[in-house]
Order: structure tokens, then sequence, then C-alpha cells
């Protein structure tokens, strides 16, 4: 509600002096329009402008083209502080044609447009681009539909799927000063609505796009609970079910009682059957442990040691030692003694650390990780296959786990015998080790050693209870696959109802409750 303010009371006192008038605002002038004026795709184009589609007929043609070039004229008066005057001429060549023209009366639906505006004009330099390039223009420099940064978003790259900020990713392909990039050649596919054919499908990524926020921010939800924040003038598919019409609107406009396309089941993404753990763990975690890859082919050692380049130099005081020099997957270089390049060739076996910056996660997938910790030697394999006991461990660990520095934890009810019997097979059968304690007030806690399990699970599912998440590969495996995962994961954290079909799941962590819905819809 605006502000108010009481008026004074009338004084015989003489007038103030009228205020000096204010300048006039500055128009923009053509050359400050064609320095935003850009090429875009013809993907942006149809996103922007659906009713294109509709040139099927010569009269829905004609009327879309002129339709255009009054749009673009208000659009340029308007971003020039202008009110605007339209002059538009419709000429129907055939009936104007001459008797010797007879290229143009062999057939209907020929049309010369003219429509003149009093906006700010076109440099000169930009009307070859303007009538020669597709789709080329100031209205798409000013691109206000977003989501916030913080929303999340699905999105496939490189083979594996990514449940992300959108800011992130964004901020992933851009360069600080750049507002907006063609990222079609990358590769990345998000899934997409198709109005008319009423399906979602996987589709390239044409362009990715950061602006400061010029329009108001709405948070939409549906009664199912589902919610997006976006601007004002985002557009949404809404459902008309008098017309059973599919149609395109601004944020802004809807309200209370209105329906909203949502997908009921998403496309199915590209499945993965195993996961390579070296892929999943960083090098700075590597770094301070020790860590090795044992069972290496032959093949790899030969095709370093193809790429080796000698360098003497001494250790202290030690006399000069040989070391053989590698370049590292980012060009670093790397120094690897010849002592011990030998003893690696002859055991067949790398540090992890130098697994991960030499870049030979997928070489090494055949391998073993070894750890020690107290003299304890722990082995596991690199590659875990998507299992269905695998999938239960991960979902329980969800909904009951916690780690620490070197172990994973699991606590359940002394009940629930058959839990604590399921995760000790299920760890021990990928080679890692296991103590079952009791605890207070009924409980039993299962912890897990070895294997890296420490990094990789709070990696894989988030650390601490309101930073839970779906590991990102569970996306991927097979649907059979994806419902053990949540079979374990409504065992933890979920219930059913009694008197009805219903199963409910409840978490602190936001981020969880989102990624099992997209689950759900896989």
């Amino acid at each position: 509600m605006p502000a108010t303010a009481a008026l004074p009371p009338v004084a015989p006192t003489p007038l103030p002096a009228p205020a000096p008038p204010r300048e006039p605002t500055r128009r923009v002038t053509a050359e400050t329009l064609a320095q935003k004026q850009r090429e875009i795709s013809v993907s942006e184009f149809f996103v922007k402008n659906r009713h294109l589609l509709g040139f099927d007929n010569p009269s829905k043609a004609l009327l879309t083209t002129i339709k255009e070039a009054v749009d673009n004229s208000l659009d340029a008066c308007e971003e020039a502080g202008i009110l605007p005057e339209l002059y538009v001429e419709v000429h129907d060549l055939g009936l104007e044609a001459k008797p010797r023209d007879a290229e143009l009366t062999k057939g209907e639906g020929r049309f010369r447009i003219v429509v003149q505006d009093n906006g700010p004009g076109i440099v000169k330099a930009q009307v070859p681009k303007i009538f020669g390039k597709l789709l080329y223009g100031s209205k798409f420099h000013r691109l206000k539909q977003s989501l916030t940064a913080d929303q999340n978003v699905l999105i496939e790259r490189g083979g594996r799927l990514e449940r992300l900020p959108i800011g992130r990713l964004i901020d992933s392909l851009l360069t600080p000063d750049e507002e907006v990039k063609d990222v079609s050649a990358l590769g990345i596919r998000a899934p997409a609505f198709d109005p008319f054919t009423w399906r979602y499908d996987w589709r390239i990524v044409s362009h990715v796009i950061r602006h400061r926020r010029v329009n108001e921010v709405l948070e939409v939800r549906t009664e199912r609970g589902k919610r997006v924040r976006v601007t004002g003038c985002h557009s949404l598919f809404t459902y008309d079910p008098g017309l059973r019409q599919v149609a395109e609107v601004e944020a802004r406009s809807l309200r209370a009682g209105d329906y909203i396309v949502a997908p009921r089941r998403l496309p199915e993404p590209v499945h993965l059957d195993n996961v390579n753990l070296l892929s999943h763990l960083r090098a700075d975690d590597l770094a301070p442990r020790w860590v090795f890859v044992y069972g290496i082919p032959e093949a790899v050692f030969d095709a370093l040691a193809a790429r080796f380049t000698t360098a003497h130099r001494k250790l202290g005081t030690d006399k000069s030692r040989r070391f053989f020099r590698l370049a590292a997957s980012d060009g670093t270089p790397i120094e690897v003694l010849d002592d011990s390049w030998f003893q690696y060739r002859r055991q067949r076996f790398l540090p992890a650390l130098l697994v991960k910056r030499l870049g030979l996660e997928a070489e090494c997938a055949g391998g073993r990780l070894r750890t020690y910790h107290h003299g304890a030697v722990g082995e596991t394999p690199v590659t875990w296959v998507v299992s269905e006991a695998l999938m239960r461990l991960l979902g329980l660990y969800v909904a009951e786990g916690h780690c620490d520095v070197r172990q994973v934890g699991f606590t359940f009810s002394s009940r629930e015998t058959n839990l604590v019997e399921e995760v000790v097979a299920t760890t021990r059968a990928l080679g890692l080790s296991t103590t079952v304690e009791p605890r207070t007030r009924n409980a039993v806690r299962v912890k897990v050693f070895g294997g890296l399990t420490s990094l990789l699970f709070p990696a894989w599912c988030g650390r601490g209870a309101k930073n839970k998440k779906v590991p990102a590969f569970v996306f991927q495996a097979d649907r059979d696959m994806r419902q053990h995962f949540l079979d374990g994961l409504y065992l933890g954290d979920g219930h059913r109802v009694k008197t009805r079909e219903v199963l409910i799941f409840g978490s602190a962590s936001r981020r969880l409750v989102e990624d099992v819905e997209v689950l759900w819809l896989l």
C-alpha cells in the first residue's frame, strides 16, 4: 500500500517559486540500440515466438508477418521512450500487377508489406544484417524470463545426470563478463515439454543466459507440493479443461485454481550399469591418504613409458637422482622417481592420486582400490556393479546413515535385525569391514570401514540430515534398480498409511525431497 501524509494547513504566505523544469530524459538513439543487436539461433527464436510455427496457410502467414513487424516497431519505440506512431501498408502484388508483369500474376498470396514508425531508426551498417541474417534484432537482447539462481535443474552432461542449482551451471559455462553464450556444441541435454505432442523429451540446451533481475520474483505452488521460483514474465504452460488445450502464459497472470502442466513421467536417461569409484574421488581428498590402485593392465604402463622424458636433480644432500617426467591431464608436470616407477610396474600398481592426475580412471576400471589403516589392509573393486543390494544399501544410508573422517555408520532399532544383517552382508561382499555395536535406547549401530566409504558416501548422498540427497548415478540406474533404492529409503524414513494405499516420506533436507520426487517421475 502506498504511504500517505497529512497536508499542512493553508497559510497566507507567498507561494514558493516554481521548480526549474526537469531536463527531458535522454532518448535512446539508433546507435545505442545497434550495440544491443545480435544474431540468435533458430531454436531461441521459436522458443520466444512459437506462433511463427503456424505458417501453414497464406492468411495466417500474412497476419503473422504484419504482427511481427508491428511488434518490432513497438519494441523499439518502447525502449527509446517514444510514443509510437505507426504507418502500415499492405499491397497485393497479384492484384496491383500490370499485364506485362507476368511473373507476379502467376499465383496468389504474394504481398509487399511496409511498416514505418517514428522510432530511433536503424544504423546504416546494421541494415544488411537485419535483412540478410536470420532473426537479428534488439528484441531478444532483453531476456528477462528466468529462474532464480538457487532453483535446481536436471541435466545430462558427458553421459552423467546432474541435479544442480541453475546458477552454478550457468557460472560454470560463462566467464564473469559474459551474459549469454551458445552452448549447443557441448551436448548438454535437459527435459523439455513439447506443447504440440504434450510429451517431455531430452533436448539439447542451445543457450545459457545470466542477467540482473529486473522483474518481480514469484513462487508458483501446486496443491500437490510442487513449487518453482521464477520472474513474473517467465512463461509456464497451462491447461484449459474446457477447450482441452495447452497454452503458454506469463507466471504473473496465473491465479489460484489454474492448471499448470507438470510431468507425470520424465523421459528415461542414459542408463549406467556400474560406478567407477575413481571418477567420484577428488584428487584433493586422495592427497593426504595412502590409497593405491592394484591390478593395472600392462598396456597402461607401456603407454606411460612411451610419454616419458628424463630429468636429473638432487634430493637434499643426496647424489643426483633420475626422474621420469609426465604431463598431467591439466598440463602440469609430474615427476616419478625411477626406483618408484620400476616398483609400480613390477607389481602393477599406482598411487590413486597419480591415477587421478594422469586421467587414467577408465583405464584402471578393472583394478582394485587398496587402503591401509593401522597396518590393516582393505581392498575393494574400482568398479562397483549397480546391483539390488547396493541400491538398497544406498537408500538405507540416505535414510539412516552418517559418517565421520574414517567410517560410515547406520543406526537401526534393535528390532530391525533384518536390516542390520542386510547392511553387514552387502558391505562385506564389497570387501569392506564392519562392526555391530548395541547403543542406548534400544538402538543398534553398524560401522563400515575401508574402501574410502567415508569419502564416497557423503559425496554421493550428502553430509548431515539437512544436506542429504539422492546419488546422481541412481537416477541413471534402470527402473528396477531405482525401485530398490526407494525401497531402502522408505524402509528407513518412510511409512505406509494403513487406511489408504499411500507411502509417506519425510526429511529435513528439501533437496532430498525434490530428488525423490524426480526419481518417482522417471
